[in-house]
């Protein structure tokens, strides 16, 4: 089941400058997470860029264990 069918998620936004991100992290999934419409590594550049994105999951072990759609606004992906 894709992230964007589940209902129960929790939710936070954040802002720094003119960037804003919003982040649906859905509990039961299997660690897929999509920024802006695409998978992870589509998205993101290098493999450094999806390991920090990625660093908090990794570190509190749940890195598997919820879904993520990311959206966000501003910024440019190097900001």
């Amino acid at each position: 089941m894709s992230a964007s069918a589940k209902t129960q998620y929790f939710y936070s936004a954040g802002k720094r400058k003119t960037a804003i991100a919003r982040v649906k992290l859905y509990e039961g999934g299997k660690g897929d997470m999509t920024v802006n419409g695409k998978k992870i590594r589509d998205y993101f550049p290098t493999p450094l860029h999806v390991e920090n994105a990625l660093a908090a999951l990794r570190i509190t072990d749940n890195a598997n264990k919820f879904d993520a759609e990311v959206v966000i606004k501003g910024g440019g992906k190097s900001a």
